[in-house]
């Protein structure tokens, strides 16, 4: 077996390797563990072997460390919720093809995105807009990666990289701050086209063909094991097809390998997921819009602002 290489060789891999994302949206493209994304987490780590390092060369010499000889290290934040988009090329989100034909009409588009927007509350910041100016914070860029490394098949997706958009620590160069994250993969059949798009010009709310959002939460795996297993719960997806849109919406208790069942037509709707559906329906997509779709939205919400007040046009 071919080890992983290490984090951080190209910002692409987390610590455990590239995970397989569904196959119903691109297929066989890879992706971090929600639970990684924080490269908060990283760079903690490697600032605790250098500070292990710096206390063995003391412990050998019999001295006491130094507290200034140590290293502080960031706290990796603890996001609760994940709206996770996906995005192909203009005219691919969908077509007169139903089922599987779809999904190779979207993998023929020339390239595919993901992004992930991570929240420590969604209700709140969903009402006060306070991640939609996310792609003025671009901290990190990788180069493209081969995906040839790890799937030897042939691919739709060869190259890929993944770019972090954060608010940063002021006193501390390379820290992530902030209450949101959000990160976005991009992948196509070529490298230099990978390595120089700006993904904030391929962004748009129209372009996104699947939208999920899950909420984190733990499950046990069995006695043996310390810890439980971190999940997030998906409790909303918004598809589009060629003639609409559908919603469908989520509710149970949290499984190790399954989803919670659908709610279907008739079934009751917990107060929750109602306001949750709302805030996504209508607040969500201006986490992804693109500058001339914000720009019409929020003409629109300023005339109808002005209708409900009786303002003369």
């Amino acid at each position: 077996m071919v080890p992983f290489p290490p984090y951080p060789k190209n910002g692409y891999m987390s610590s455990h390797g590239p995970r397989k994302e569904r196959q119903d949206l691109i297929n066989r493209v890879y992706v971090r563990r929600p639970e990684e994304e924080d490269d908060n987490q990283f760079v903690a780590e490697k600032i605790s072997q250098q500070n292990l390092r710096t206390q063995l060369r003391y412990w050998l010499t019999m001295r006491a460390v130094p507290p200034s000889e140590l290293l502080p290290r960031p706290e990796a934040r603890k996001f609760q919720w994940m709206i996770e988009s996906h995005h192909v090329a203009d005219g691919y989100q969908t077509s007169h093809h139903v089922g599987a034909e779809v999904e190779t009409w979207r993998q023929s588009s020339p390239w595919g995105m993901v992004v992930r927007c991570f929240l420590l509350d969604l209700p709140q910041q969903l009402e006060n807009r306070d991640a939609v100016s996310w792609p003025r914070h671009q901290v990190f860029r990788a180069g493209a990666s081969d995906m040839k490394e790890w799937e030897p098949r042939e691919l739709e997706f060869r190259w890929a990289r993944r770019i972090v958009f954060s608010e940063e620590n002021e006193g501390q160069p390379g820290w992530l701050a902030g209450r949101w994250l959000v990160v976005v993969y991009l992948w196509a059949k070529d490298s230099e086209w990978v390595r120089t798009a700006d993904v904030r010009s391929l962004l748009s709310f129209n372009g996104a063909f699947c939208i999920r959002a899950a909420e984190r939460t733990s499950v046990s795996r069995s006695p043996k094991w310390r810890q439980d297993h971190v999940k997030w719960k998906l409790f909303y997806e918004l598809e589009k097809g060629p003639v609409a849109s559908s919603t469908r919406l989520f509710d149970g208790p949290a499984e190790l390998h399954y989803d919670p069942p659908q709610i279907r037509d008739g079934q009751p709707v917990s107060d929750k997921l109602c306001i949750l559906r709302s805030l996504m329906d209508n607040e969500a997509p201006f986490l992804l819009y693109s500058e001339g779709e914000a720009i019409a939205k929020q003409s629109t919400e300023q005339g109808s602002s002005k209708q409900s007040r009786g303002d003369l046009p």
